[in-house]
């Protein structure tokens, strides 16, 4: 029987191997995937190699920008849940600093301009 983790079925690929892969296919050298997704190469490299047991959201959804993928395949490929949604964000907002409802659209606004914009993690 092979030797495989309780979350990694034999046949698929580490989430290394699979941005990897990616990597590849995009035609991006190492130093490319650093550069566009702004996390060190040594970090980037650490991440493919699967030498980093957890890697941060942020890490996890600027290296799904850079290569063209859904940040939410990736956490499903990590084995993850997503981070916050908007709805949590609102929640938490209203419920641990009583802020009103122009002052949490204000914030969403600026989300969703910064998301457009393609500035966001």
């Amino acid at each position: 029987m092979p030797d495989t983790t309780d979350d990694q079925p034999a046949n698929r690929p580490t989430l290394g191997q699979w941005l990897d892969a990616v990597r590849i296919a995009e035609n991006y050298s190492l130093r490319q995937l650093a550069r566009a997704s702004g996390i060190p190469m040594s970090a980037v490299n650490r991440i493919l190699k699967d030498e980093v047991t957890a890697p941060s959201a942020a890490n996890l959804i600027r290296l799904a920008r850079a290569l063209n993928l859904r940040p939410h395949d990736v956490f499903h490929h990590a084995g993850i849940s997503d981070p916050l949604t908007r709805d949590d964000i609102t929640s938490f907002l209203r419920t641990e600093y009583d802020l009103p409802d122009d002052a949490i659209n204000q914030i969403n606004a600026i989300i969703d301009q910064h998301t457009l914009r393609g500035d966001a993690p």
